[in-house]
């Protein structure tokens, strides 16, 4: 605190001169500078009420306003006290004795002439400066007009994650600064105003861009953000997965979002968490392969291809196997997913051999592998039940042949024809024992007849014998 006085000083000299000047003159005037006995004139100011002052032992009182006239012995030095340095007015005010008129500081002084005295008092406030951090606290009387300078830091750490902050004074022309001043008028409590901080630790287990870390006012709302995805190269990515409170207590509403929000009551440390995912990468011409993509580590992965893939053309292709860091023949494989994958999906051409045929007696048409032989087969005859008969001749279309058997070298898409030729021999045959037959039940019948004739004959001439 620094106290300027020299205006009050200066004050004070001024009034003791004038009253010293104007009450010496007037004395000197009574006593026409007499050798009689001494003769002091005692009064005080600004003093509103009468208070008492000793001479030689003895107690006079000095009314306010008013002088005290005091008749000494000559020759003699005498001795002049004031008993109240210190005289209170109101809750917070005082006066306090400052000097006699005639420059004199103490407040008991000799004199050996007559003499006008003014008993200077000075008008003092309470004044009580209440920082409670980050300064010192004072509380006392200042002399009226007197400037105080205050200050405090502008920042008070209580440990490693809880501050204050300097907000403001009740009082004073520089309210809001740290360095703080004002002048005394009156009785006055000047108190400094402080906001709670504390610290949120926003940390990632993996070096991911994190916000939010830094200082909060207590009770204000905090904002937090994790990156959601860090891309390490093109096969290995971080995500993020949650938040973890490691201290403070706080509960999230939804620890699992990369960003959250919060109101802060307590310093707090919170983490966000990343797991690593790898990259399944599938290679394949052609198809429909589908389970690419990046999974978790230590999760399960399945990847299927479906087979065949048909192309216009009587075309095709047809899943084989899988290479690379899966090897397995079955269209659908399941695994665990540990590191970085590539996966070769391998497909084979198919032609199709297509057979037409009018008489169903015909094998080998179907699917066959590029380059590979097909053989198709016909019936050498086929006969219905009437007895007529397709007898194959050869083939047709893509390659020619009268052989019931034939090989075609699968390099495309072909097709065979089979050729067949009517033939009625057998019909002609069963139609010939169809007639015999009939000629035969023919002759059976007549024979039959004639013997029953003959023998109802015979019958009849005995009949008529008898």
């Amino acid at each position: 605190m620094r106290k300027h006085t020299i205006l009050h000083t200066t004050l004070i000299v001024l009034v003791a001169i004038f009253f010293t000047v104007s009450y010496s003159y007037a004395f000197a005037q009574d006593v026409e500078e007499s050798l009689e006995p001494i003769i002091v004139e005692v009064s005080a100011y600004p003093v509103s009420k009468p208070i008492p002052i000793i001479v030689d032992n003895s107690i006079h009182i000095v009314s306010p306003g008013g002088r005290t006239k005091i008749v000494l012995a000559p020759g003699v030095e005498h001795t002049i006290s004031i008993v109240d340095k210190i005289i209170y007015e109101n809750q917070g005010v005082r006066l306090a004795f400052s000097m006699w008129s005639n420059g004199e500081t103490s407040p008991t002084i000799k004199i050996n002439k007559s003499i006008a005295l003014v008993a200077l008092y000075e008008r003092e406030y309470y004044v009580e400066v209440v920082t409670k951090y980050g300064g010192e606290s004072i509380a006392g009387w200042y002399r009226e007009g007197e400037r105080v300078d205050v200050d405090v830091n502008s920042t008070v750490y209580l440990d490693n994650t809880t501050r204050l902050v300097f907000s403001g004074w009740s009082y004073g022309v520089s309210k809001w600064s740290p360095h703080n001043y004002f002048y005394v008028f009156e009785p006055v409590r000047v108190t400094a105003y402080w906001r709670k901080q504390f610290y949120v630790n926003i940390t990632s287990m993996f070096p991911a861009s994190v916000s939010g870390s830094g200082w909060y006012d207590e009770n204000s709302v905090v904002a937090i953000r994790a990156q959601p995805l860090v891309p390490i190269n093109k096969t290995v990515e971080y995500r993020f997965t949650g938040w973890t409170v490691d201290s403070g207590g706080l509960v999230l509403e939804d620890p699992a979002s990369p960003t959250a929000k919060f109101i802060l009551t307590a310093p707090v440390s919170i983490t966000a968490n990343y797991e690593p995912y790898y990259l399944v990468k599938i290679y394949s011409p052609y198809g429909n392969v589908t389970g690419g993509g990046f999974y978790p580590a230590g999760s399960k992965a399945v990847i299927a291809a479906m087979t065949p893939f048909d192309l216009p053309g009587n075309k095709r292709y047809v899943f084989t196997g899988w290479s690379g860091d899966i090897n397995s023949k079955a269209p659908s494989v399941s695994f665990t997913v540990e590191k970085p994958m590539e996966i070769n999906a391998m497909w084979k051409l198919q032609f199709k051999l297509t057979i037409k045929s009018d008489v169903p007696a015909v094998q080998g048409d179907g699917w066959y592998d590029a380059g590979a032989t097909a053989v198709a087969k016909a019936e050498r005859e086929v006969e219905d039940r009437l007895g007529v008969s397709m007898v194959f001749k050869g083939w047709t279309g893509d390659t020619k042949s009268r052989s019931r058997v034939v090989e075609v070298v699968m390099d495309s898409p072909k097709t065979l024809i089979a050729v067949w030729e009517k033939s009625y021999t057998g019909l002609y045959i069963r139609l010939g024992a169809v007639a015999a037959s009939i000629a035969g039940v023919y002759m059976l019948y007549r024979y039959t007849t004639l013997r029953l004739l003959s023998k109802s004959s015979v019958f009849s001439r005995r009949r008529s014998r008898e």
